[in-house]
């Protein structure tokens, strides 16, 4: 049964990376022209913080892409696991795509512990990882000196950098679902600006547009929120950079489309005004502006990923049942 299981892993991971017969997934190209950020542990044995900062030393970027380049000729090596783990590089490439690069496993077995029966998780063999973009390639480790110095330019470069001051936390973006059909529903989540996401359902409340931006604010300076780091700081900048160039005089286009359907909403705040980026429901809204529209792309990619993402994991997770 094993066997089969790993047959049909083997196959789905083909289809996800595809059959070229190059084995490269990055390009110098799309390196040089990424935002480049390293991620690790500065201080793991007495507080365990984890700093992330951007690569901006030329030097040190081209030692890594040389690493990245000679490892990406190596044998690929199978596995299912897609985890990098520090330190890492993380890649906000120009077409789009968001890539995570580290040495890490290749797979996990799992069993149970022979001394208690409990479930246990094994993780085995080492690869180097290259993942985003709805892909993955590993490849066998080129060699230990390689590893070590790939590891050691991350490490040294966090070490050495003092993250970049982040600016004051307000709100970066929200959407809003309401429905007034029925039963009232207002409901939805805000993403802050170090990318962490709050719940809220305001059903109950009937607010203007200035009380409902005071409650929101409220919400993240008074609760934990649900999801950390949807959004990465490169990708926080770059969204608040399109803020300041949103035309809210631009004009809306708008067609109605349902009945009863409600509305889900996508704000972005600048200073104290929410501009309506979009709103998709009974009418379908969205503000003719190039700013606007890249905003909203930022946030559907991020989405429909994620959404992607638990697909393929849960899909993987009942084919392990299905087979152990």
């Amino acid at each position: 049964m094993k066997t089969i299981l790993t047959s049909i892993l083997a196959i789905i991971s083909f289809l996800f990376t595809g059959c070229s017969a190059d084995k490269s997934l990055l390009s110098a190209d799309s390196f040089t022209g990424a935002v480049v950020s390293a991620t690790d542990y500065i201080d793991l044995e007495e507080s365990g913080e984890k700093r992330t900062v951007e690569i901006t030393d030329t030097d040190t970027l081209n030692e890594l892409w040389e690493i990245i380049e000679a490892q990406q000729q190596c044998d690929t090596v199978e596995g299912d696991n897609y985890l990098a783990v520090c330190p890492k590089l993380e890649l906000a490439c120009p077409d789009g795509r968001e890539i995570t690069i580290s040495y890490t496993w290749c797979s996990e077995e799992y069993g149970t512990d022979p001394l208690d029966g409990a479930p246990t998780v094994l993780q085995t063999g080492e690869c180097f990882l290259i993942h985003g973009g709805g892909l993955t390639k590993r490849y066998a480790v080129k060699n230990r000196d390689t590893q070590e110095h790939f590891c050691k330019l991350i490490s040294d470069y966090v070490a050495n950098t003092e993250p970049a001051e982040k600016p004051e936390n307000d709100i970066l973006l929200i959407v809003r679902d309401t429905n007034y059909a029925w039963e009232k529903q207002d409901y939805g989540a805000v993403i802050d600006r170090n990318g962490d996401v709050y719940s809220f359902d305001i059903a109950s409340h009937s607010v203007n547009e200035s009380e409902f931006l005071d409650l929101m604010r409220e919400l993240i300076e008074t609760n934990e929120p649900v999801k950390r780091g949807v959004f990465d700081e490169s990708k926080v900048n770059e969204i608040l950079e399109q803020i300041e160039k949103v035309n809210t005089a631009a004009e809306y286009t708008e067609r109605h489309a349902a009945y009863d359907m409600g509305q889900t909403t996508l704000y972005a705040l600048r200073g104290n005004t929410l501009i309506t980026l979009r709103s998709m429901g009974d009418w379908e809204r969205e503000l003719n502006d190039p700013a606007a529209k890249k905003i909203c792309e930022i946030y559907d990619n991020r989405n429909n990923a994620e959404k992607a993402q638990a697909f393929f994991d849960g899909f993987i997770s009942r084919l392990r049942d299905l087979f152990s």
